[in-house]
């Protein structure tokens, strides 16, 4: 017997990452970027708290495809 392995292309992973954030409503996605090679989303841009920043790491790591995520969210100053 023989299993079929179903996989995403970077493309369709980053469209799902970028769903999934839009979705979750303690995350503001407006400035976070989804990068994707090879099942590795890298996050980058800027988040007003550091809750921010975890919750958009998780929530990649909840799309089904993402094999590694790198985290390289900055958190604004308070006073900016």
């Amino acid at each position: 017997m023989t299993t079929a392995t179903i996989t995403k292309t970077d493309a369709q992973v980053r469209e799902a990452v970028l769903r999934q954030l839009e979705w979750e409503p303690e995350i503001n996605a407006n400035d976070i970027g989804v990068a994707v090679e090879e099942g590795v989303v890298t996050l980058t841009g800027f988040v007003d708290l550091y809750s921010e920043r975890v919750a958009a790491e998780r929530a990649a790591k909840r799309v089904y495809g993402v094999r590694g995520v790198a985290n390289e969210l900055r958190v604004k100053p308070l006073h900016e």
